[in-house]
């Protein structure tokens, strides 16, 4: 069932991430739309001590402090519900493939009239889908600056609930002829029996 009600935090992709505004050094970083850079250097700084631009350990105290506070805060409340929806897009989509596949493996061979093909394509597309928006999550959080655009996943699996829907219904159909068989079945070697019977008694 699909919640179309339900909020997601679809401004978190579109959200420029950043730093703390206060922070002195937060003016050059922005001004040179370097954010992900300095985040990313900041490693390599606590590594080393060297500065990743000139090469040299002019890396003072009082300069580190300005990283940790301008992405500190806000910031890191951004990037950790970024890994947070990371996980658990991740844990969703994994779940889903593995329903998925087991019921294509169910549907195969039904004695059903049911286009497997069809339904096959379908899963390929919904699960390419939920592949890309994780590598799009995965790409936010190592640039979080950058403004990224998830596809909307409601259409396909609205497709796919339809093709499942149908499915079920001609299984119950088909179950239902199967015992009406069953009982036509019976009642036809009632019939031929008897019939014989009868002649013999001519």
């Amino acid at each position: 069932v699909i919640d179309k009600e339900k909020k997601y935090p679809k401004e978190l992709w579109d959200k420029v991430i950043v730093g703390n505004k206060d922070v002195n050094i937060a003016g050059l970083i922005e001004a040179l739309n370097m954010s992900d850079w300095v985040k990313a250097g900041q490693a390599y700084i606590r590594e080393t001590g060297i500065c990743p631009f000139c090469q040299n350990k002019t890396i003072t105290t009082e300069l580190k402090a300005q990283f940790e506070a301008y992405f500190s805060g806000e910031y890191e409340r951004q990037i950790a519900l970024l890994e947070s929806l990371e996980d658990q897009y991740r844990c969703y989509a994994e779940s889903i493939a593995t329903k998925l596949n087991q019921l294509l493996a169910a549907v195969n061979g039904l004695p059903i009239e049911l286009d497997v093909a069809v339904f096959e394509a379908r899963i390929a597309e919904y699960l390419s889908l939920l592949n890309g928006n994780l590598a799009v999550i995965s790409a936010k959080r190592a640039e979080p600056s950058r403004v990224f655009k998830l596809k909307s996943s409601i259409a396909i699996a609205e497709t796919i609930a339809e093709l499942i829907v149908d499915t079920n219904q001609k299984i119950d159909r088909h179950n239902t002829m199967v015992d009406n068989f069953k009982d036509e079945r019976a009642s036809l070697i009632a019939d031929i029996w008897g019939l014989v019977i009868t002649e013999n008694k001519v």
